[in-house]
């Protein structure tokens, strides 16, 4: 079973409310890539001005935290956020 697919369906509105994804499919996608991957998608997401600055992963990585059965993927997440934006994490 994947992370995505053990999220409720209340849980992954949630996380699409929360942006920067846009639905629950590239939530879900997101969710259950790689470490890499990730890296990749919030570093395109910045390089094409999509999101030129970390707060708009603030949000995200809020719910996220409240709601993802394993806090070290949010850590994960969160360290991808930093690492792309260079700066502190929540």
């Amino acid at each position: 079973m994947t992370l995505a697919e053990q999220l409720s369906e209340d849980d992954m509105i949630k996380l699409v409310e929360a942006g920067p994804l846009h639905n629950a499919q590239e939530v879900a996608d997101f969710l259950n890539c790689s470490e890499g991957e990730r890296l990749l998608i919030i570093t395109s997401y910045k390089s094409s001005g999509i999101l030129p600055v970390r707060n708009a992963w603030d949000k995200f990585l809020s719910v996220a935290n409240s709601i993802l059965p394993l806090a070290n993927i949010v850590s994960a997440i969160a360290g991808a956020v930093t690492g792309v934006y260079g700066v502190a994490t929540l």
